[in-house]
């Protein structure tokens, strides 16, 4: 997208919170636009499935692990 800072592939560990559930990494399409990261099913789907509100300052988000970022 020409308004994306940064977007590429991530691996995003699944959110099950039940003892019995699995927490698995899935594989993301994250787009970066100002200060919101959202993330996709893949890098065709419309609307996102989900962002991280951004404030300013640094994050740092234990649940990604990068996969490769394009500019």
């Amino acid at each position: 997208s020409l308004d994306a800072l940064k977007q590429g592939w991530l691996h995003k560990k699944g959110g099950g919170s039940s003892t019995l559930s699995r927490r698995n990494w899935k594989k993301r399409w994250f787009v970066l636009r100002q200060s919101r990261l959202m993330y996709f099913e893949n890098d065709t789907v419309v609307p996102p499935k989900d962002f991280l509100g951004l404030s300013l300052g640094r994050r740092r988000v234990p649940c990604l692990q990068t996969v490769g970022l394009q500019a």
